[in-house]
């Protein structure tokens, strides 16, 4: 009888341990990021609340630009004027450099398969916009860098954002590939040692786990 009273301590005391190690280890999945943002992020995917389209600095010029406040299923259909465009993958990456988790949608034309890419960025509660054509935006890395092209060059690119406002700096510019092509591809060669931004399939109805995925992955 003892013996089985003190089992049953143990199987207890086993069981107690084993709940409270779940709890505090779901509450340190949630403190690895913010809640908040990631659930703003996923409200914004499945069209249920709206974004502005963020000005970018230089063109147009953001005191003549008109923000849209719109669902991102209309989003589609107004760039595409009356054809929706399909987002095929989604990264999670900081692309402004502030510590914050940014999103990176890839965007195809069903017709004329152009690619474009749509950054979503969060700021004091709302989430913008600014899309970029592949010349301007490509090769993402997990560090938020990216590749832009310009006469003859890929200058290696950081994004930034303020105020409603996207802006980009030519971090590091690569040799003229016309003119110096060996060590263009050098260059080139050199930034493939960087690890890539990872890429995930696209879909409205899983996105909430698949975001989480990426989110604690990145």
């Amino acid at each position: 009888m003892k013996k089985a009273t003190i089992l049953i301590w143990i199987l207890s005391v086993f069981i107690i341990t084993s709940c409270q190690s779940t709890a505090n280890n779901k509450e340190s999945i949630i403190a690895d990021f913010d809640y908040d943002v990631m659930q703003m992020y996923i409200d914004v995917l499945q069209s249920r609340i709206n974004f502005h389209e963020g000005a970018y600095a230089g063109w147009p010029s953001p005191q003549y630009f008109q923000s849209d406040y719109i669902s991102l299923a209309d989003y589609l259909i107004k760039i595409g004027d009356g054809i929706t465009w399909e987002i095929t993958e989604f990264a999670v990456v900081d692309m402004t450099g502030n510590g914050t988790n940014d999103i990176v949608l890839s965007l195809v034309h069903p017709q004329i398969m152009e690619i474009v890419l749509l950054v979503l960025v969060y700021e004091d509660g709302d989430v913008y916009s600014n899309i970029f054509t592949s010349r301007n935006m490509f090769s993402i890395k997990k560090d938020g860098t990216y590749f832009r092209r310009a006469s003859g060059q890929w200058n290696v690119t950081r994004l930034s954002f303020s105020a409603g406002i996207f802006s980009s700096e030519e971090i590091l510019q690569s040799p003229n590939f016309y003119y110096c092509y060996d060590d263009f591809m050098l260059f080139v060669e050199d930034r493939d040692n960087i690890e890539n931004a990872r890429w995930l399939p696209f879909s409205t109805e899983t996105i909430a786990e698949d975001l989480l995925i990426a989110w604690r992955s990145n």
